[in-house]
């Protein structure tokens, strides 16, 4: 009983560190973590922070999505431009939000979606997860940095931040989240049959 445990321990370990590994590679590799088509700009670091957490529950989730909010605020102090600097050089925009993100995401999963076959649940933890990123993200600078993000934007005033806050969900939220719906299953199915 005990080999077994010391087994599956040292597995969810070994599974752990790569997907660190990972997120570490999508940070600071050009184009492995961020995409930008055209003037879409998407964040695939989630999806890895998604298929952790449908993997190996929501405390690793969170562990690598503290990883994931302290690269992002690794880059914002090394190689930021200086909007990135302003606001994401803080963890309550940078980390916080990355964390609950996996939180959240364990419960649907747990409460909602453990009854769903692996292809549903995949598809739909890629979207939830995606979109609470984006969604927690912004809301975390509309609430923790509103002055500094509004003024970096020309003509603005704070009246103006919830909307466009909301419209970068719209073009930029929803994109990554359809794409993490139609990669996370994906992903998802094939390294479950392949353990199986």
């Amino acid at each position: 009983m005990k080999s077994s445990y010391s087994n599956n321990n040292a597995r969810r370990l070994v599974i752990l560190g790569l997907f660190i590994a990972l997120i570490i590679i999508q940070s600071w590799v050009p184009f492995l973590g961020f995409i930008t088509i055209g003037p879409i700009a998407m964040t695939i670091i989630p999806i890895t922070v998604i298929l952790s957490t449908l993997w190996l529950g929501t405390r690793d989730g969170m562990i690598l999505g503290l990883v994931f909010g302290l690269n992002s605020l690794a880059r914002a102090w090394l190689i930021g431009n200086p909007i990135e600097r302003m606001i994401f050089t803080s963890p309550l925009v940078s980390v916080l939000p990355r964390i609950l993100m996996p939180l959240l995401l364990g419960l649907c999963i747990k409460y909602i979606l453990d009854r769903f076959s692996d292809s549903t649940k995949g598809a739909v933890a890629g979207f939830i997860g995606s979109i609470l990123n984006t969604i927690l993200v912004l809301g975390a600078i509309g609430i923790f940095k509103p002055t500094e993000y509004i003024g970096a934007i020309d003509g603005a005033n704070v009246s103006q931040l919830w909307p466009i806050l909301w419209g970068i969900v719209t073009a930029n939220g929803i994109p990554e989240a359809i794409l993490a719906t139609i990669i996370t299953p994906i992903i998802f199915i094939g390294v479950n049959r392949s353990r199986r």
